[in-house]
């Protein structure tokens, strides 16, 4: 009996032995495979497997009448580009049986395609994404669509990149950050919604952006995508169709001021053939003084040059042929010689246009610069004052270039020669130095228009001038006149003139009062004598501009009978609609007027009220 016991223990032993082995054989067996096996069903975001990059991963999707769907995903810790690989059984015919969709943490979609029956290997777009938390869903084709219960395979591979687009990057304010002189990858989804992709540079010095945008050669000549580039009031500077038969296509030379800009890829339209596959676009950017500063489109606009100093400019060709303007300073009377240097385009075409205007905005000469003749110029005999030259592209019936063009203003001696020659091109040190306090306009020197001679002593260091709104920007109601934005200079200079960039929306007279017209956006620009140009963006809307604070130079005043006080008050915003109004508890201790002009009566202790829509400050007077 014992004997029977013993064997039982053992018998007992040896089959535990075996089952441990075998459970830990199987737990090996799932680790070695990872994640090769079928994952149990995930139907939303909630519930959404958790998978590894670069790793296959197996599963299906339930078939039958109804539409089902599997959740999958995944973590990155860094920024990236993502490609998800699918493989299935080839199907009975070509219709589409599964559809992939790839979502952001916000459950965005970035996108989605279908995955059809006679393909057995999809490669879905690549996408740049920042660190995060992305979802991808594996669902069965829509509606009455064929439905397969067959095993499929996707691996989601990913690399980190910071030289990737970074979506959703669909608008100015989610624009991905970009480098200047370093190549970035994208790529944009086909469909009828365009997607777009935005990118945002900071330039600090002024000077000349190329973008240079690749891709692989396409099946067809159509244009499959557009590129596009905008300043920082989101204003279009110039944009140029790419086609499919060209594997590198370079913009126009642009010159910028120092600033924020934008740089849209779009595909090219929603009928335009679509393309997967990934681009590359690049800003170079060099540093120039002595190139036109974009968007100067028009006379408030214009690019301040010096005379005796080459400049630089291209114009885009279109049927809207653009406009770059320049101004300078005649600083004596004289003959001078507005001058256009330019590329033999071998033909006799007109090309471009040179125009003369003077401060009045009254055009003085106008010449066509033809394609066969490289120099050409005009030729004035000009009061000192202020002047404008203006370059456009010739109408769009005409030839058109975006090549560069060179300018130049020169004062003639006696001889008909230049005073002074030229300098060279492209110089290898700034023109003229920049003034870092001044960042939306480079601050020019106290002579912009002549450079001084060896005879001519060079003005002190400290004669600096400089000009600024007292706010950055301001709302105003339609149908509102104000003198509240105010251009405050320092130094000896004034302004000169203001100019409204939409005086549709808000006109301005020449001492500064503004007047908003209708709902809209326009750009005021305070221009002085020295050429200092200081911007302020005024928004026009319908309803009235509401007081949200009140600020006064003092809360206790104290006066003799007889005297007087002007009291100070300050309306936040300053171009509040709702006025000041004045008023005093006690008449016979003190009055106040309109103006705010306390005059005190007989000795006592009152209150000045001081009011505007909602908001109330208090001034305690003391007469003795």
């Amino acid at each position: 009996m014992e004997r029977k016991s013993l064997l039982h223990v053992k018998k007992m032993t040896v089959l535990k032995k075996s089952g441990i082995t075998c459970l830990l054989t199987l737990l090996l067996m799932i680790c070695m495979c990872g994640y090769r096996t079928q994952l149990t069903y995930a139907a939303g975001f909630s519930d959404a497997r958790e998978i590894r990059t670069n790793q296959d991963v197996y599963d299906s999707v339930i078939n039958g009448s109804e539409y089902h769907q599997n959740f999958y995903k995944f973590t990155t810790t860094q920024s990236g580009y993502v490609t998800i690989h699918f493989s299935n059984p080839i199907q009975r015919n070509a219709e589409e049986y599964w559809k992939v969709s790839f979502y952001n943490s916000y459950y965005e979609e970035l996108y989605s395609e279908g995955i059809f029956g006679n393909q057995t290997r999809t490669e879905l777009l690549t996408t740049g994404i920042p660190a995060g938390t992305y979802y991808v869903k594996i669902a069965s084709a829509a509606g009455q669509q064929a439905k397969s219960t067959d095993q499929y395979t996707f691996r989601a591979d990913f690399t980190a990149s910071e030289n990737w687009e970074k979506e959703i990057n669909d608008n100015f304010l989610s624009a991905s950050p970009m480098e200047l002189n370093m190549e970035y990858s994208g790529t944009t989804r086909s469909g009828s919604d365009m997607e777009k992709d935005y990118y945002r540079l900071t330039v600090s010095q002024p000077g000349c952006m190329d973008i240079v945008f690749s891709s692989p050669q396409q099946k067809s000549q159509e244009a499959y995508w557009k590129v596009h580039l905008y300043n920082s009031f989101y204003e279009e500077i110039c944009n140029k169709l790419i086609y499919g038969n060209q594997t590198t296509t370079n913009l126009p030379s642009i010159g910028l001021d120092r600033g924020i800009y934008y740089i849209k890829v779009t595909s090219a339209s929603w009928s335009a053939p679509s393309s997967k596959d990934i681009y590359r676009i690049r800003a170079n950017f060099r540093t120039s003084d002595v190139w036109e500063k974009e968007m100067n489109d028009d006379f408030t606009t214009a690019t301040e040059i010096n005379t005796n100093t080459t400049y630089y400019g291209t114009t885009n060709d279109g049927t809207d042929y653009e406009k770059d303007y320049f101004r300078f300073q005649a600083i004596t009377a004289g003959n001078y010689r507005i001058q256009m240097r330019t590329p033999n385009m071998r033909d006799g075409g007109a090309y471009w246009k040179l125009y003369l205007y003077d401060n009045s905005y009254k055009q003085m000469a106008c010449i066509d610069i033809f394609g066969n003749q490289t120099v050409q110029y005009i030729d004035r005999n000009l009061p000192a004052g202020m002047y404008f030259a203006m370059v456009s592209s010739a109408n769009w019936h005409e030839a058109r270039t975006t090549d560069v063009y060179e300018l130049s203003v020169v004062k003639l001696n006696d001889y008909g020669q230049p005073e002074i020659p030229t300098q060279p091109a492209w110089p290898t040190q700034p023109t003229q130095p920049v003034v870092p306090t001044q960042p939306t306009q480079p601050v020019v020197p106290t002579q912009p228009s002549q450079p001084v001679t060896p005879t001519t002593p060079s003005e002190p260091e400290d004669d600096y001038c400089s000009v600024e709104w007292n706010v950055s920007s301001a709302t105003l109601m339609a149908g509102q006149t104000t003198d509240a934005l105010v251009a405050e200079v320092t130094g000896d200079d004034e302004v000169e003139l203001y100019a409204s960039s939409n005086t549709g929306v808000l006109s301005v007279q020449p001492n500064g009062i503004m007047t908003a017209h209708k709902t809209g956006t326009a750009v005021v620009r305070a221009i002085t004598k020295r050429g200092n140009v200081a911007i302020i963006v005024i928004k026009v809307q319908k309803k009235a501009i509401e007081t949200t604070g009140i600020t006064v130079d003092t809360k206790k005043v104290v006066l003799k009978e007889g005297e007087t006080h002007d009291l100070d008050a300050e309306l936040t915003p300053v171009t509040s609609s709702e006025g000041i109004r004045y008023t005093s508890v006690n008449s016979k201790i003190a009055i106040v007027n309109r103006s705010g002009v306390i005059k005190a009566k007989k000795q006592g202790k009152t209150t000045i009220k001081v009011k505007s829509g909602k908001k109330t400050v208090k001034v305690k007077v003391t007469v003795k």
